[in-house]
């Protein structure tokens, strides 16, 4: 018995689920598969409780602004932009970029901050257009990120647990 050449409509119809008369299989597979983000962390350890995720080409960040994974051009990248965090007391604290801009948030604005291990995030203000991203890794540390990414500038996600 010889080898029977099938067309790709005769594939595709003895390969697809179909639904109303609509070829359903290979197209729902499409979707799924380009739907999925790629490898989500590549090189987390145990100290990475939290990331924050580019959307434009899906590099992702650590809670202390380390990177996690590279952008999904491949190219490395640098680590976000960390603010001095001063002053940490019971209502507010201070954050200062290298020009000594400064700007005070309130604990009663971002209350997940008043423990330890709380992560926070702010909108567009005066020290970066992108907003900070805010981690309190201590009593006496509080570690504030521009949310802008280093690799094409587009503001990254709020942080999200591993």
């Amino acid at each position: 018995m010889g080898k029977r050449e099938i067309t790709r409509k005769e594939f595709i119809k003895k390969t697809s689920k179909c639904a109303g008369g609509l070829i359903c299989g290979p197209i729902i597979l499409s979707v799924f598969q380009s739907c999925s983000k790629p490898n989500p962390i590549n090189s987390a350890n145990e100290d990475t409780l939290y990331i924050s995720e580019c959307p434009c080409h899906q590099a992702q960040f650590d809670q202390e602004g380390n990177v996690i994974q590279n952008p999904s051009t491949g190219e490395e990248i640098n680590p976000l932009t960390q603010y001095s965090v001063q002053e940490i007391n019971q209502s507010s604290f201070i954050v200062i970029d290298n020009e000594q801009n400064l700007i005070e948030i309130s604990f009663s604005d971002h209350s997940s901050l008043e423990q330890v291990g709380g992560v926070s995030s702010t909108s567009s203000n005066s020290l970066d257009n992108d907003g900070l991203l805010l981690y309190r890794k201590s009593e006496t540390e509080i570690i504030a990120l521009s949310r802008s990414c280093t690799h094409a500038g587009c503001p990254t996600g709020d942080f999200e647990s591993v």
